[in-house]
């Protein structure tokens, strides 16, 4: 067992945000769109706009340390943090080092292919989103209250920038691999990376993603990620655990017929509807023109 591994240990995944499904909260098929075909490929997260498919849960074995997503340190909480480097899998769909697997908004939506946009919050809601995200050219902006994250990314580095007190933390990219610097204590002991070799994708953390010669996604050897038809499925072993389909306008994951969340693209917003009611977010696409 590596460093990393021994200190904590892995519980089943929980499902997070299913919500009762009302008839017609599915796409029907007639009106569905095929989604992408599924892909691996090395991926960074900066906006952690995510909704949980499946959130690794954690047991502390006494004192232990875990990454934030902005590269501070904490101690060990109940959920496995979600992490900056992951691969990214298509429709959306984002696994990080620590084995999450959650729908990524601003890449479910097609945002981050815009030279720039802006995220605001406009209703309360269960969504764990920040206040407002925004992207300018080369620079990405997460604030939350009275905190702000700046990211600055180069050719092959990213600076993560969380306040005047922390240096920033930095992200190296090279053929095949990503590799995270964090600042603050127990730097060293800190470093993660993610490899890809072949069509293998290996984490520091010992979490693992492969692409066979079929095109199934498989992640740590137990679960798969895959299309048939018109809908993406998550499974463990035979067992179909989640699915996704999509119309035009409405990207749905469901369990079954009646549990599930869904996301709708309005002209001016978005609406994420989660167990416990929806929120909203108002999108400007080419934010820095309309400035």
């Amino acid at each position: 067992m590596n460093a990393e591994r021994s200190l904590f240990l892995l519980l089943p995944v929980l499902f997070i945000g299913c919500a009762t499904l009302k008839p017609g909260d599915i796409p029907d098929p007639a009106f569905r769109v095929r989604p992408e075909e599924p892909r691996a490929e090395l991926a960074l997260d900066f906006f952690q706009f995510r909704l949980d498919i499946a959130r690794k849960k954690i047991e502390s074995e006494g004192m232990a340390i875990m990454v934030n997503r902005d590269g501070t340190y904490k101690m060990l909480t109940d959920d496995v943090p979600h992490h900056y480097l992951g691969v990214y899998l298509g429709n959306g769909i984002f696994t990080d080092l620590n084995g999450n697997l959650s729908v990524d908004i601003v890449r479910l939506l097609g945002f981050d292919a815009a030279p720039s946009f802006r995220l605001r919050r406009i209703s309360d809601g269960p969504a764990e989103g920040a206040d407002e995200y925004i992207k300018d050219g080369d620079t990405l902006t997460i604030r939350q209250g009275s905190k702000k994250v700046v990211v600055a990314i180069e050719e092959n580095k990213v600076s993560v920038t969380t306040g005047r007190y922390y240096a920033p933390a930095e992200i190296t990219r090279e053929d095949g691999e990503l590799r995270m610097t964090p600042t603050g204590m127990f730097t060293e002991f800190r470093k993660s990376f993610l490899r890809k070799s072949g069509d293998m994708f290996r984490a520091s953390s010992g979490y693992r993603v492969e692409r066979d010669p079929s095109g199934i996604i498989l992640l740590d050897g137990t679960h798969s990620v895959a299309r048939e038809g018109d809908s993406i499925l998550y499974r463990a072993g035979g067992r179909t655990l989640l699915t996704m389909v999509r119309s035009e306008n409405r990207y749905a994951f469901f369990r079954s017929d009646k549990h599930g969340f869904f996301i709708d693209r309005l002209p001016d917003r978005i609406r994420i509807h989660l167990s416990g009611g929806v929120t909203e977010y108002s999108y400007t696409l080419d934010y820095a023109a309309s400035r």
